[in-house]
């Protein structure tokens, strides 16, 4: 039985460290692999829906560390920002402090208790979430965020990619295991088609996907690379890749890449 209260106390303690992004990201790899991640992450996502983003509701959830809220304040967004404690919105409102803070509200909330009305958001980003969520509960997730999405609006997930047969060798993850551990850890591979079919179901069309396959071949294999100058290199090539042969796909299956992002839109 998955115990909401416990991954609250596992995110709490890593969120409000001082690992920065990396507590939301790739815990156990280092800063350049975070950096290009979150690059190759905004560079897409951005692409897509555009620079500017005036008096568009956007719901961020989880807001973790914030590492988006900046973005999205930066191109006019009227930000809702969500998590399940008030120290990791702490975290997130230190880290978001430089910009007018009038267009930003913060909630605690689980994904369960959201109690916004219907059709409040025209954006909905919701990145690195799934992966540590039972079936149940990302599944019941999604069609939440269809019920808050107005007509026309957009669904933005980033999940772990069950076709990467890479992301289920122990050594990569030895917790992702689709069970919750002791310390309120819970780590699984997503089920991507599951969500398209709960797409399906509450109208939502899939604009289009993404995905890292340069990225995610480098982290697995340059682990022993101590180098930081030829990391630099090497990610600032596969990011380039990444977005340019990777950025649009209309089939994933045969991707073998960490991550994928799904823009969904809905009818």
């Amino acid at each position: 039985m998955y115990n909401q209260d416990l991954a609250k106390k596992y995110w709490e303690s890593r969120i409000t460290g001082n690992d920065g992004d990396r507590s939301v990201l790739y815990y156990s790899e280092n800063s350049i692999v975070n950096d290009y991640y979150d690059r190759w992450e905004k560079r897409v996502i951005i692409d897509h829906i555009g620079d500017s983003l005036s008096s568009k509701n956007i719901l961020d959830i989880p807001v973790g560390s914030g590492r988006w809220t900046n973005a999205l304040l930066e191109r006019g967004g009227i930000i809702d920002c969500v998590d399940i404690s008030q120290k990791i919105i702490n975290v997130a409102k230190n880290n978001s402090n430089i910009f007018d803070t009038s267009k930003l509200n913060y909630n605690v909330s689980t994904v369960k208790e959201l109690s916004y009305k219907k059709k409040s958001f025209d954006y909905i980003l919701c990145t690195g979430l799934f992966e540590h969520l039972p079936e149940e509960d990302y599944l019941f997730a999604t069609g939440v965020f269809s019920n808050m999405l107005k007509k026309e609006g957009l669904i933005i997930l980033v999940v772990n990619n069950k076709y990467n047969k890479l992301l289920h060798v122990k050594k990569d993850n030895p917790y992702r295991k689709s069970n919750q551990l002791e310390n309120g850890y819970y780590g699984g591979i997503t089920d991507i088609d599951k969500i398209f079919e709960r797409f399906e179901k509450e109208k939502i069309s899939i604009e289009k996907c993404a995905a890292n396959p340069m990225f995610s071949a480098l982290r697995h294999l340059c682990k022993n690379i101590k180098s930081h100058d030829t990391l630099e290199q090497i990610y600032k090539n596969a990011l380039e890749n990444d977005v340019m042969l990777f950025g649009e796909l209309d089939n994933i299956k045969n991707i073998i890449s960490d991550q994928i992002i799904i823009f969904g839109r809905k009818k």
